[in-house]
């Protein structure tokens, strides 16, 4: 480690690789090394962009497509052009896409918040890198919703639980509304992707493992108790 920056092990390989977004999943610990001091921040903000586009788009046609959207859309028997449906669909998009990014800098901010805090030697270009590779289990546990995915049952509360959730496993044992939202706070690919970020930072400052958990389960932590606080405030 080198002025708070990730530590390199081969000058040729400096900069972000879209190998990485693979890497990260089965050798995380040699792809936070490998990022070099200068990781390629634009490359992998477009990539999870991009990927974030593509499963923003088959939501919206999906929610285009149910019954409600469609009695909307139709009033008077009159056919929305296709022009105003793709407008709806750039919208979803477009603001999904914003909400999705604006999360994340307030993790970013919040991160390096408790990293300064800690007195961990971290540069917030290196972190901001850690925290974007660390989204990709997030990206394959939306994937893998695709198919479980029915926008006609929105308003089911256990159609809307993501299967990487203990909301799902709690929902088979109790009908307790507050119980399974509660419960759906709590999802294996968070849990996966902060647990990364946790590695990263370790690896990044050459501290314990513990050190770099204890960073960042401490903003999963806060977020979770903000989502509950929420949860027992809203009616059931």
């Amino acid at each position: 480690m080198e002025n708070g920056q990730l530590v390199v092990v081969n000058t040729n390989q400096r900069q972000t690789k879209l190998s990485h977004l693979l890497s990260i999943l089965y050798a995380p610990t040699n792809t936070f090394r490998a990022l070099g001091q200068s990781p390629k921040l634009r490359w992998l903000i477009f990539i999870l962009l991009t990927a974030h586009i593509g499963i923003t788009f088959f939501v919206s046609e999906g929610l285009l497509e149910t019954s409600e959207m469609q009695e909307l859309l139709n009033q008077n028997d009159v056919q929305m052009p296709a022009t105003v449906l793709n407008l709806i669909k750039f919208l979803i998009i477009l603001f999904s896409s914003l909400w999705y990014f604006f999360m994340l800098f307030i993790v970013y901010l919040l991160q390096l918040a408790v990293v300064k805090f800690m007195k961990l030697p971290l540069g917030g270009k290196a972190l901001g890198a850690i925290i974007l590779l660390s989204q990709v289990p997030q990206i394959i546990g939306k994937i893998l919703q695709f198919p479980f995915f029915n926008p006609d049952q929105l308003q089911n509360e256990e159609a809307q639980i993501s299967i990487g959730s203990l909301g799902l496993l709690v929902s088979q044992f109790t009908t307790d509304g507050t119980l399974i939202r509660l419960a759906a706070n709590v999802n294996i690919f968070e849990i996966w992707s902060y647990a990364l970020i946790g590695l990263g930072i370790s690896v990044a400052t050459a501290c314990s493992i513990k050190k770099g958990f204890l960073a960042s389960f401490a903003i999963w932590a806060f977020v979770f108790v903000l989502n509950t606080a929420v949860i027992f405030l809203l009616p059931r």
